[in-house]
């Protein structure tokens, strides 16, 4: 799943404090970086605001198309780890 968008619609786990609207977001990069024993690493380049963790799951549909539904299995997510944050200059903050 590469340069592709997702529509997001508000989580479950954040629907409680944020507005519920559907939010496309672009995948600008996804890929396996190994597999062993059913456990996927993958690395993920999306837009800011893009839910990783449902981007994954699904979120019982509010995420379409997500990682669970492309595999047409269930998936989640045991470790997040942010390794870069890429700034385009009309998203960099003056000091």
């Amino acid at each position: 799943m590469s340069r592709a968008v997702v529509e997001q619609r508000t989580p479950t786990r954040v629907s409680h404090r944020r507005a519920d609207l559907v939010r496309p977001r672009l995948i600008n990069y996804m890929a396996v970086k190994s597999f062993v024993k059913g456990m996927v690493e993958l690395e993920i380049r999306a837009q800011h605001g893009t839910y990783i963790r449902e981007l994954v799951s699904g979120d019982g549909g509010r995420t379409d198309p997500s990682l669970s539904l492309l595999v047409d299995s269930p998936c989640k997510v045991e470790v997040l780890d942010v390794l870069n944050l890429h700034l385009d200059n009309s998203e960099k903050k003056d000091d």
